[in-house]
């Protein structure tokens, strides 16, 4: 993309430029997306950040905010954390800029946009004013002004139209700038590092895309009427046949390239939603808050699982005793409305509970994809789930007599995965698999691989694993695998084992052109997968770290990585005193393969959090980091004090983070990451995963000035659960969203039950006052029904 120099023509086919005026297009964004960018980005940018010095928290009023420069403004303006008054003469762009987090709109046809900044602002009136406007908005602008405030012009053709400006109140240290862009782009240098700071910004999803709406070039009749008609938000895109002219000899090379692109970028897989539980977290979101915390979920195994004082004896010797006597374990794990999946209570009975948590897991997981399951009845999705053998058939402790054909269904794994299948009349690939404590990261493997292949279009992966009995417990602590203290000391010198855990995790995985064509929400995009074996080793559980290796590298090989840019690595991490070493000397000899940089790659392990989770370890070290990279930050890995006496941390690539803390990007590169998970069994898997790319900016031109937002369920107390959530969401991760996609989500993307209620508002504070309305009826609940259609 580029500007085409201070003359601004570029309404032509072919274009000439100085080339310190031309750079490289933000990654994974359309050419009409990053066309977009540049004249806004530099105007917003220099008025507001180098004219108008911008500081933190101040109040600024953009004139025209839902023009191409007034909307790139007001997201300069948010990343400074102001207060932003934006101006337009539609209503329906008024709402608009309140759904992007404009907190104060004007319509400058009705209104006096300086008497209004003078109410809200009670007299102080704005720091900053950017004005696009001519005629009388740019006195009322003026009037607008707080004492030390600054007004910014860039409508030189209507300050030069403009008659004498009455500045009687400009006594208070205002500043007045005119600004004229043609001028700037003058200096070369300058405008560079305007564009190269542009990119950072819209790689790192600081800034959004701003286009409304794309014509042909030979429709640009039509385009300059639709924009003479002000029926745009943002910038409309004249698009051109693609050629253009390269050195002869560089074609061979840029083919291959392109090819090469083209090849890579069509094997990435998106995930688009997930969803878990694990050790003291009953969603994600608790789970992210105690991994940012440092929260250690391990605890004494309850009662309600097992009596310890029956099986806990400090000696590993004696027969039937475990000498371990914690665990990470899910809360409410035999909770289970089977009625709610149409099996009926006798069936449910002697289901495992792995059976009924994946079951669960699986349904929210669809639904934070905003996908219902009507949706996807018939559809060629996959199913791959990583699960062991459970125990909960032992628990009947019967001669036999009570088996029925249920406890076939309910403890057959093969009959886990088929369950999902069944419910949602899925049919793509449906695999169980069980690689001991690589499982679920194999699953994901297996899942990534259908897709490439061919064989499914999207596929829900994950696994699970709960212990129902002492019997997991007991076995490992024969092998002496256990931690004696109950904590997961990985990298520690004090490591001595793992303690047993359990999760359930899922996602969504879907082709990442296939996602961003959707418009689905992004958490992540796995740019690669691999497994193997370890082979012959000096036992059948003993790891190799030459298989470790040669896992990695190929790879990276494999898919073009360089590990230099990889920032954080989910270790398998088991917190064993041998197993931990070799784990990392087959990292450092990967990376060692393209960098001799030390201690700049984060390490980590959510075991030391959890514990071990079995076959769910390793879509927990995969949520995890997911959940990293949205939110930018590395979060700790507790219980490590002094380095394991058999790894050389400081000629290493990692260090162990111990804090949370931002993560830090690489030369405006996007973040990266891999994750291993390696099986007792010898079957070991490596991921690469780099963050969401940056999401479009969608504009609605949907005119209503009211939406429907529509909840269900099967019972009323289910019901209420519902509205308390979305209430929940609302104030939290929800804040932002528009009214419009709630909507549309609640509307389309959700299976309707019996139970219903349905809202009328026109925004989200509506939306949340009605819905708290409702949980304050009589009995905690008003306005349900039961039955019928809305």
């Amino acid at each position: 993309v580029a500007l085409t120099g201070h003359s601004l023509g570029g309404h032509a086919q072919y274009v000439n430029t100085p080339e310190e005026c031309a750079i490289i297009k933000p990654r994974n964004i359309s050419f009409e997306d990053a066309c977009s960018y540049p004249d806004v980005f530099t105007t917003a940018y220099y008025s507001l950040y180098e004219a108008g010095k911008l500081q933190e928290g101040e109040h600024v009023l953009i004139q025209c905010a839902a023009g191409g420069v007034g909307l790139m403004a007001v997201q300069l303006a948010k990343l400074k954390k102001c207060v932003v008054y934006g101006t337009s003469s539609s209503d329906q762009k008024l709402e608009y800029l309140k759904s992007i987090g404009v907190d104060y709109t004007i319509n400058y046809q009705t209104e006096d946009i300086s008497q209004r900044v003078m109410e809200i602002t009670q007299g102080r009136g704005v720091d900053v004013v950017l004005n696009t406007l001519s005629g009388d908005v740019i006195q009322k602008g003026i009037n607008s002004l707080a004492p030390g405030g600054r007004y910014l012009e860039t409508a030189v053709t209507g300050l030069r139209t403009t008659r004498y400006p009455d500045l009687s109140n400009v006594v208070c240290n205002q500043s007045f700038h005119s600004i004229d862009l043609r001028i700037l782009w003058k200096d070369y240098k300058k405008v560079r590092s305007y564009l190269e700071m542009m990119v950072n910004m819209a790689e790192e999803g600081l800034i959004k895309p701003i286009v409304f709406k794309t014509f042909d070039a030979e429709n640009v009749k039509e385009a300059l009427q639709y924009i003479h008609d002000r029926k745009n938000i943002g910038k409309v895109v004249l698009t051109f046949r693609s050629t253009g002219y390269t050195p002869v000899n560089k074609i061979k090379n840029s083919f291959h390239k392109k090819e090469e692109q083209e090849k890579s970028y069509s094997q990435d897989i998106a995930v688009i939603a997930m969803s878990g539980r694990f050790p003291g977290a009953g969603n994600l979101d608790e789970f992210w808050i105690n991994l940012k915390n440092g929260v250690n979920s391990i605890k004494e195994i309850p009662q309600e699982r097992w009596d310890m004082n029956l099986f806990y004896h400090p000696d590993a010797g004696v027969k039937n005793k475990t000498y371990s006597k914690w665990g990470g374990y899910i809360e409410d794990a035999d909770a289970f409305d089977s009625l709610f999946f149409n099996i009926t209570p006798m069936e449910a009975e002697v289901m495992d509970p792995q059976q009924r948590l994946f079951l669960e897991e699986v349904w929210k997981t669809i639904e934070y994809a905003g996908y219902s399951p009507e949706e996807l009845s018939g559809s060629n999705c996959g199913v791959f789930v990583g699960v062991g053998p459970g125990d909960y058939i032992c628990n009947d402790g019967s001669d036999g007599s009570s088996l029925n054909a249920f406890t076939l269904m309910g403890s057959n794994n093969s009959i886990l995965a088929g369950r999902v299948s069944y419910m949602l009349n899925l049919k793509g690939p449906c695999i169980s698999i069980d690689t001991a404590c690589s499982s679920s990261l194999v699953a994901v493997h297996q899942a990534c691989r259908s897709i490439i292949g061919g064989e499914c279009d999207m596929a829900l992966a994950g696994g699970v694993c709960v212990m129902s009995t002492p019997a997991m417990h007991i076995m490992t602590s024969k092998a002496e695998m256990l931690s004696r203290d109950g904590k997961c000391k990985t990298f520690d010198n004090a490591a001595d084992g793992f303690v047993p855990g359990e999760g359930v995790g899922v996602v969504i995985l879907k082709p990442l052109n296939k996602a961003i064509e959707d418009n689905d929400f992004i958490y992540g995009v796995i740019k690669g997968t691999a497994i193997n074996q370890d082979g012959q080793t000096n036992g059948i559980t003993a790891p190799s770290g030459d298989s470790q290796t040669q896992l990695e590298t190929g790879l990276y090989d494999r898919i073009g990585i360089n590990p230099r840019d990889i920032g954080y690595v989910e270790a398998h991490g088991t917190g064993t005193k041998l197993g931990d070493p070799i784990e990392v000397e087959a990292l450092t000899n990967s990376f060692r393969k393209y960098t001799e940089e030390k201690r700049y790659c984060a390490i980590g392990s959510v075991k030391t959090n959890i514990g071990h989770g079995l076959s769910s370890a390793g879509i927990a070290g995969l949520i995890k980091t997911l959940l990293c990279l949205n939110n930018r930050e590395l979060v700790p890995s507790i219980n490590f004090n002094r380095p394991n006496e058999h790894m050389d941390f400081d000629n290493s690539p990692f260090y162990v983070n111990t804090t949370p803390k931002y993560w830090e990007i690489k030369g405006g590169k996007p973040r990266l990451a891999a994750v291993s998970s390696f099986g007792f069994s010898g079957t070991n898997a490596h991921v690469v995963i780099e963050e969401a790319p940056p999401r479009r900016l969608t504009i609605s031109k949907d005119k209503r000035p009211y939406h429907i937002v529509a909840l269900s369920a099967k019972s009323l107390p289910a019901l209420k659960n519902r509205v308390h959530d979305m209430l929940v969401w609302l104030e939290g991760r929800g804040s932002a969203a528009a009214i419009g996609d709630i909507s549309y989500t609640a509307n389309a993307g959700r299976t309707h039950f019996p139970y219903r209620i349905a809202v009328v508002a026109g925004d989200t504070g509506e939306l949340k006052r009605e819905l708290a309305y409702i949980l304050s009826g009589e009995n905690g609940f008003a306005g349900a029904i039961a039955g019928g259609s809305l």
